[in-house]
């Protein structure tokens, strides 16, 4: 993979600059497979805190749904 290509998919995927640049290295030295667990880490992580905004959703979503049916 092209090292321009890379760079800008590590950056659409939200990667943190340090998370790229070791990333980016870690390829030109062991080839783009060497990325994998590090990708895989940060992967985990966006997983993780979608979670948590989905939780927070809910809340937001029960305690709003609760008010109305106080209202009406």
């Amino acid at each position: 993979m092209e090292k321009r290509a890379l760079a800008e998919n590590l950056a659409a995927s939200k990667c943190p600059e340090k998370l790229a640049r070791e990333c980016l290295e870690l390829a030109e030295k062991g080839g783009p497979a060497a990325m994998l667990p590090k990708l895989s880490g940060q992967r985990r992580q966006l997983v993780d805190r979608l979670h948590e905004y989905q939780d927070a959703l809910d809340c937001l979503d029960c305690l709003t749904h609760e008010i109305r049916k106080q209202n009406r």
